[in-house]
């Protein structure tokens, strides 16, 4: 902050006498050690501000020139000013005078000023900019100032960390989502009474007819005995390889009857990265079909359980997994209690090890049971990957709702979205903000017909809220908010479009059975309009890290506001607003989420640096020619010759997911330090572009060819693409490709499927899929 000074020092001769207004204001910094008693502390101050008096003569340009910094830098933006006028009356009165009054009419360009008079007692006065403040902010600041003074003077000899901090009063009303009934069943059981209330009811809609609950609870049945006869029991671990499709509904709830927990594994992770987490989870037993087998077998997982999609009952299994008798297999199950783990799912490690978040059945119901839910989401579309945190929404709120499942088995697009709508009735939906945004400007009318559409994983965007708005004026934009560790949402808001105009987009409040605290570094709750880091409780608290306790402990800390609980710390940088909404502000760490996948730059990095040929390497997020964000990679040679970037992106995809490898590697002399020793990574290069598309480039043969490599250099905002060249090696990612799509509808008139050009991710292979396509619609 600024301080004002009066200008005339008491030790220079005839300063009293010398005439004119030497008043000076001067930046004032104040470092705090959390372990220093007040006393001490302002002890220094007052001796480091006594010291400086000698030089309180100095412009501000001077300091800034002194510091190096630009002469437009602002050093602070609010005073503290001491106002303390000696009058001598003794003398006055000698002279026959007296002070009747005294008024001053004080203005400054500064947006708050503290002013402290001095007399008998201290009165404390605080003036304010009504375009920065408002008069209840700035009588809370005061009531703040008070109670910390009356702290510093009631125990000067306690230390600063331990000092009062703001009103806590102030924000307890913000804190807690609202009590619920926390459901004590487990999944089964939640499932089981919808199964006997509407047997007869649709639980799930597949590309190839529907589901009833008594038949979805059949085949799920059938499979738990396959399960239970390869020695899956309670807290057993199973991996989940399969495709999103129909059959993963069947195979969660089944594994869940087992009384196991489930490990979704996404379907760009490598043999490799399979082999850990089963490693880690100790599972024996996967649920694979055709496409994942080989994976699987690779990662050396004992037993595969092939669940094909010829026939979505479990007759596809492998004869040699034939279950038990059936007499056999009733002694054998037993319902798993509601603290039982219910799925571990894995997200990126700050050490470059990934974490398996164990998430019980008491967390899933809890979710399901808010108040949010109903009415609204009966029809959810179930087109998340499954190893992504959405689907717990997407497949549990519906079913243990007596609501019905759609399932897509194609990638989501805009037609996707509406004719789901039209064809199904689908009622709500969850896309990722990346998505939504995309959406948004390809065709905001999709939303049409939706009651809510719920949106996440990265900030939301005013403009692209207010245009589906404005389009879909019946549909609810909601801006939902949850990090793995508490089952997929903690808070939520609604935005209108009014907000929306207002750029005012919070992450809402804390859900039901939910709490959230915005607490600084000595874990005391900061007050509204303060950054703080968000850490949540409550009943979609998940259990923790598998198998990782210390970081568990780290991560999950004792809650000093409940009664005996845990609080579970985010990372994230947030503040209350004046209603109460928390507001998203940025990251503590090296987190980062990235088309709504969540990643630690440290494990990108950590991957880089063990390849041999690698001595150093750093990760950042960068925006590509085409627009989107990407993650780039940067890597200093461990020899004399520097490492091909090509092969070093070959090896990564064989141990990290294809979401965390980054699309473009520059080989850099040295990296750049900040002055603490780490990579300062604001001074990192502009990425190697040219290195994005294949260095021996081919011309693309033939019409098609040609067209779709106009395409993806127009899509990516690249100068050409060659026919060799890899859609997802040169920058494109999952909505670039729904763009691809749709300039291929507009520029030949042919409906490729969005999955096309995962199947297919060179020119070459794609243009014969788009020639395909187009035979397919002329029928020939």
């Amino acid at each position: 902050f600024g301080a004002t000074t009066s200008g005339r020092p008491a030790e220079l001769p005839g300063v009293e006498e010398a005439l004119g207004l030497f008043i000076n204001t001067l930046p004032v910094r104040v470092s705090i050690d959390p372990a220093t008693p007040a006393a001490t502390w302002l002890r220094d101050l007052q001796e480091r501000q006594v010291a400086a008096r000698a030089h309180d003569y100095l412009p501000l340009s001077t300091i800034q020139a002194e510091a190096g910094l630009q002469g437009d830098t602002q050093l602070f933006d609010s005073l503290v000013v001491v106002e303390n006028y000696p009058v001598d009356e003794r003398a006055a009165h000698e002279h026959g005078l007296t002070i009747g009054d005294v008024t001053a009419n004080e203005a400054t360009n500064y947006p708050l000023t503290l002013s402290a008079y001095v007399t008998e007692r201290i009165r404390l006065l605080i003036g304010y900019e009504p375009a920065c403040f408002d008069t209840a902010t700035v009588h809370r600041l005061l009531g703040d100032l008070e109670r910390i003074l009356a702290s510093l003077v009631h125990d000067p000899q306690r230390p600063l960390g331990r000092m009062a901090g703001a009103d806590p009063a102030a924000v307890a009303a913000f804190v807690d989502g609202g009590a619920s009934e926390r459901p004590e069943h487990s999944v089964p059981e939640l499932f089981a009474r919808q199964v006997r209330r509407s047997p007869e009811a649709t639980a799930l809609v597949a590309a190839d007819g529907e589901w009833s609950y008594a038949e979805l609870d059949a085949r799920a049945t059938e499979l738990a005995d396959h399960l239970r006869a390869h020695g899956v029991a309670a807290e057993s671990r199973v991996l989940l390889a399969l495709p999103r499709s129909p059959r993963v509904v069947v195979a969660m709830l089944a594994v869940l009857k087992a009384g196991a927990a489930y490990v979704p594994v996404h379907s760009a992770v490598p043999a490799e990265r399979v082999a850990a987490l089963a490693a880690d989870t100790g599972a024996t037993v996967a649920i694979v079909d055709s496409t994942t087998a080989d994976r699987c077998a690779q990662a050396g997982v004992a037993t595969l359980l092939h669940y094909e999609p010829e026939d979505l009952s479990t007759d596809g299994i492998d004869p040699a997994a034939a279950p038990p008798r059936e007499a056999t297999a009733r002694a054998q199950r037993a319902e798993p209690l509601p603290a039982s783990a219910a799925y571990v799912m894995f997200t990126s490690g700050s050490t470059g090890v990934p974490k398996g978040v164990v998430v019980d059945h008491r967390n899933i119901a809890s979710l399901a049971a808010d108040r949010r839910w109903s009415g609204d989401h009966e029809r959810v579309l179930f087109h998340s990957p499954h190893a992504f945190d959405a689907a717990t929404y997407e497949i549990w709120v519906p079913l243990l709702n007596g609501g019905t499942v759609v399932a897509a088995e194609e990638e989501i697009s805009t037609e996707l979205v509406a004719g789901s709508v039209r064809d199904h009735g689908v009622s709500a939906l969850f896309v990722t903000t990346a998505l939504f945004n995309l959406f948004s400007q390809q065709e905001p009318g999709c939303f049409s017909g939706l009651r809510q559409v719920w949106i996440g994983g990265e900030a939301a965007e005013p403009s692209s809220i207010a245009r589906v708005r404005r389009a879909c004026p019946d549909t609810e934009v909601v801006n939902g908010y949850g990090p793995t560790e508490t089952t997929t949402f903690a808070t939520c808001t609604p935005i209108s479009l009014e907000r929306a105009l207002a750029e005012d987009c919070p992450i809402g409040r804390p859900m039901d059975g939910t709490r959230t605290h915005i607490l600084d570094a000595a874990l005391r709750p900061v007050p509204v309009g303060a950054v703080g880091e968000l850490y949540i409780s409550g009943d979609g608290l998940a259990r923790g890290y598998d198998a990782r306790p210390g970081l568990t402990a780290e991560r999950f800390v004792a809650d000093p506001f409940g009664s005996g609980g845990r609080l579970y710390r985010t990372g994230d940088l947030v503040r209350w607003n004046g209603e109460g909404h928390i507001e998203f502000v940025g990251r503590a760490d090296g987190q980062i989420k990235l088309r709504g996948f969540r990643l630690e730059l440290g494990e990108v990095e950590s991957a880089l640096a063990r390849l041999p040929e690698v001595a150093q390497a750093a990760a950042t997020v960068v925006e590509a020619p085409s627009g989107g964000q990407v993650l780039a990679g940067y890597l200093t040679a461990a020899g004399s010759q520097p490492p091909d970037t090509r092969a070093v992106r070959e090896r990564l995809a064989q141990t990290l997911p294809a979401y965390m490898v980054p699309s473009v590697l520059t080989v850099v002399p040295e990296l750049p330090i900040n002055h603490n020793g780490k990579v300062d990574r604001p001074k990192l290069p502009e990425p190697d572009w040219a290195g994005l598309v294949e260095s021996d480039y081919a011309a693309p043969e033939g019409v098609t060819e040609e067209v779709v490599a106009e395409i993806w250099a127009k899509t990516l905002n690249l100068e050409r693409v060659g026919r060799h060249d890899n859609f997802f090696d040169i920058g494109g990612d999952s909505l670039k490709s729904v763009q691809v799509v749709r300039e291929i509808k507009d520029t030949l008139d042919i409906a490729v499927p969005t999955r096309a050009l995962f199947d297919h991710q060179t020119v070459r292979s794609y243009a014969t899929a788009v020639e395909a396509a187009l035979a397919d619609q002329m029928g020939t």
